[in-house]
């Protein structure tokens, strides 16, 4: 896709520690890393595409790693706590702003 909010399989593919090919765009960019928990492709390029898959295919060491890193950062970024947590100062942050705290 061209435009998206956090992927919410992504996210799923992360808990479950299973490799991703995604879309190169800026949500799925946050999760994934190039080569090392997953592959970006640039939209229309199936040619890379294609050549993601077929590598994820053939090797799965590739994939148990890329799924294993998958899970470690899910931990760290998708974290309900932690997420908690950056709303709350978030919206404590717009709080400041207009009562000029």
């Amino acid at each position: 896709s061209l435009i998206e909010g956090l992927s919410e399989s992504i996210a799923q593919s992360m808990a479950s520690s299973l490799p991703v090919v995604v879309s190169n765009i800026a949500p799925n960019r946050e999760l994934v890393i190039n080569g090392e928990n997953g592959f970006l492709f640039n939209n229309g390029d199936y040619k890379a595409l294609a050549r993601h898959i077929l590598a994820l295919e053939g090797s799965p060491a590739m994939r148990q790693k890329f799924g294993l890193k998958k899970r470690a950062i899910a931990e760290e970024k998708l974290n309900i706590n932690k997420i908690v947590v950056q709303y709350k100062e978030f919206y404590q942050g717009l709080l400041k702003v207009k009562r000029g705290w």
